[in-house]
């Protein structure tokens, strides 16, 4: 892999079911109600089709911008726990991955358990000698963005977040390990 600060992270949830289409697996969407089912639990979650459309287009544009910068871009797929790494808007690699014990939903708060979802750069890379870590290697993500804190003050002050919890979070990393078939 080249100049790895060149990764565009998107950590998109609900409605990428594939990198290229949410039609591409029938098995996973329900049109008639607009439910997505999650592929390990079996849970099943009602969603809004203009949800689904923002997130498909979110996806689409990573993989457009792929191909016009010629830079390497993540897409993880929450529903079917897939990382996809794409190079010049073609998928290169598809890994299992495990999510954290809400797996979900969007990350609002520290300790939620939650993938965040959005656009993300990797800030640098964690490799356990200078900055020791217990995964050896771990690419740390920006998380949380502007975005990521305007989502939690407006959470925060309509009462969906506990009150004794005051940041979004911090610490964002892909790391090894993953593709076990159980989330943490």
């Amino acid at each position: 892999m080249r100049n790895i600060k060149n990764i565009i992270l998107t950590g998109i949830g609900l409605g990428i079911l594939t990198a290229t289409s949410i039609e591409a697996d029938p098995g996973l969407v329900d049109t008639r109600s607009e439910t997505i089912r999650d592929s390990r639990t079996g849970i099943e979650v009602l969603v809004d089709s203009s949800q689904l459309k923002r997130y498909q287009a979110l996806a689409d544009s990573t993989i457009d911008l792929t191909r016009r910068d010629g830079k390497y871009a993540i897409i993880v797929n929450k529903f079917a726990r897939e990382l996809d790494l794409y190079y010049r808007g073609r998928l290169v690699h598809s890994f299992p991955i495990d999510l954290g014990r809400n797996p979900i939903p969007d990350k609002l708060f520290e300790g939620d358990g939650a993938t965040p979802e959005g656009f993300y750069r990797v800030n640098w890379v964690r490799n356990g000698v200078e900055v020791p870590t217990r995964l050896y290697r771990a690419l740390m993500l920006n998380y949380p963005t502007r975005e990521d804190y305007s989502e939690f003050e407006h959470a925060s002050r309509n009462g969906h977040i506990p009150a004794y919890v005051d940041n979004p979070g911090d610490a964002i990393e892909i790391h090894g390990y993953g593709g076990s078939g159980r989330d943490w």
